[in-house]
């Protein structure tokens, strides 16, 4: 008698361990593959994608003093009656520490402040916020503050700066989720009622400028000089943002102030000059020389 009930109490068992395999086991197997095959190879192919169209090992900087230069970029500002637009693809490294302003991209003369630049600054603990300087003819310069955007270290984002009908500026910022779709924000504007006629006699610079701190990866780097640019810029910054490295239709020769996907080349008409500078490398040299 015990033993048929042992019997009845392992077969029991042994029914309720099928019944665990079929109910778990076996849904696990099939739908394994089909969530690795999907879900994390589309994430991971859409990673590849915008990593490679941005460039992602082509501008490493790692230390301070370290930035892309454009040489006589004095054309590299608004044009009076036209529409201005700078675009630019960066990865950082690491955030700026919180209340720290980061120069990112600079056309500012370090002699008289005169010209024009970019820089993030942290608000928060991943929460990054806009910031342009600029300079009117015979006036000090200001700094304009925007709205934060979050941003997390290793990812790629779109930095633009838009002026257009010569009074209204403002910033945009243009990230990927973790399916690779596009999110582009608006981060705000401001009416300036002065018209700006930037400081043309200064370099423009790409990294972390002077002492700034910096440090990831520089993508493409675009500024543009067009007619009616306001009623395209969502269009095309969204074009930028699904294909960095190619210009939207819209923009051609006429108004390619600017251009390279690449970091090493300008493929604007002007075709200006681009070089790495290390300027801890160049006082070292020039402390050799002496």
């Amino acid at each position: 008698m015990q033993k048929g009930q042992a019997s009845r109490q392992s077969n029991s068992k042994l029914l309720l361990v099928a019944l665990f395999l079929f109910l778990f086991a076996v849904p696990v197997l099939v739908l394994g593959p089909l969530i690795s095959s999907s879900l994390f190879e589309e994430e991971r192919s859409s990673d590849e994608a915008i990593y490679s169209a941005v460039q992602a090992d082509g501008l490493d900087i790692d230390k301070a003093g370290t930035f892309l230069k454009v040489a006589g970029a004095a054309d590299l500002s608004p044009v009076l009656g036209k529409d201005f637009l700078i675009v630019s693809w960066f990865n950082l490294r690491s955030l700026p520490q919180r209340g720290e302003s980061m120069p990112v991209l600079s056309h500012r003369s370090t002699r008289n402040g005169k010209g024009y630049a970019i820089a993030l600054s942290r608000t928060s603990k991943e929460f990054l916020r806009p910031e342009v300087y600029l300079s009117f003819d015979g006036r000090s310069g200001g700094w304009y503050k925007f709205s934060d955007v979050k941003i997390l270290p290793g990812q790629w984002f779109l930095l633009a700066m838009a002026y257009y009908e010569n009074r209204y500026l403002g910033t945009f910022v243009g990230t990927y989720d973790y399916a690779g779709k596009v999110q582009l924000k608006k981060t705000g504007g401001y009416e300036i009622r002065i018209p700006w006629k930037p400081y043309k006699n200064q370099s423009l610079k790409v990294g972390a400028v002077k002492t700034g701190s910096f440090r990831g990866n520089i993508g493409p780097v675009g500024i543009f000089s067009a007619d009616n640019l306001r009623t395209r810029l969502s269009d095309l910054l969204l074009q930028f943002m699904k294909e960095p490295s190619e210009l939207p239709r819209y923009l051609n020769d006429e108004n390619m102030l600017f251009w390279s996907p690449d970091g090493k080349q300008d493929l604007s008409p002007a075709a200006h000059e681009i070089s790495m500078v290390d300027a801890f490398e160049k006082k070292q040299e020039k402390r050799i020389e002496k």
